[in-house]
């Protein structure tokens, strides 16, 4: 399965965004930009979350949530959806893009914003991270915080 990671701007409902990937023939998760630690966050959830279902170790029922979980680093959905879930369909969202190269961002009026995905201490601090002030950057934390749902879960 092939993800990329991508940040959008252009307010549109989050259903409108996750169709015009679906017509496309892909599909999308999108997440809340606040809580992104960087691109390397949200690609080791899915790849996590891809190998837990290749594995039959996905605790939800759709890969989707199972990204969230990851991303989140809860085991709870709820927990894990209201952390990780876009807020604000006026503001950016990050969105982790399924099997899908060209994203023609055009049709739905998006354009593409990596920028918001860039990790820092107040998105470490959002996700529940609290060692960053121990010389490691807030996007390693995160991708720790990911491989540590896959260790609870054993």
């Amino acid at each position: 399965m092939d993800f990329s990671v991508v940040g959008l701007t252009g307010g549109r409902p989050f259903s409108a965004t996750v169709d015009h990937f679906r017509s496309l023939g892909g599909d999308a998760v999108l997440f809340d930009p606040d809580m992104v630690c960087g691109p390397a966050h949200l690609l080791s959830a899915a790849e996590h979350a891809a190998r837990a279902f290749s594995n039959g170790t996905n605790r939800s029922k759709t890969l989707a949530t199972e990204m969230i979980l990851y991303a989140a680093g809860e085991r709870q959905i709820s927990k894990a959806m209201k952390k990780m879930n876009p807020k604000d369909p006026d503001k950016p969202v990050a969105a982790v893009v399924i099997s899908l190269s060209d994203l023609r961002l055009e049709a739905i009026g998006a354009e593409r914003c990596d920028d918001i995905l860039e990790a820092n201490v107040s998105k470490a601090r959002a996700l529940g991270i609290d060692r960053y002030g121990k010389g490691i950057d807030p996007e390693s934390l995160a991708l720790e915080l990911v491989a540590m749902l896959e260790i609870e879960k054993k």
